[in-house]
């Protein structure tokens, strides 16, 4: 009965856990082997951005994660990336 009610407890305390604790907590929950062709992408754009990239991708449509750590890092990548608009 004690065992019944630990774990009663813990169901209510995950219950009323936030979904991104969750993902902190345990960040190998519930993700999925990437495609080794976005995979591949991500490694393209980290090489010719010079900074950490992730792509997800799900039905058809996606996010690119373009991360950096500095101002700098941030002008030299807008340079990059508007240098293709001219």
């Amino acid at each position: 009965r004690a065992l019944e009610k630990e774990a009663s407890k813990a169901k209510v305390a995950l219950d009323e856990t936030p979904q991104e604790e969750m993902v902190e907590a345990n960040p190998t929950a519930g993700k999925r082997r990437k495609d080794p062709m976005i995979v591949s992408i991500e490694g393209r754009l980290m090489d010719t951005l010079g900074v950490q990239v992730s792509i997800t991708h799900l039905r058809g449509k996606g996010k690119v994660i373009v991360e950096y750590g500095t101002l700098e890092q941030l002008e030299s990548l807008a340079d990059r990336l508007l240098k293709y608009q001219e």
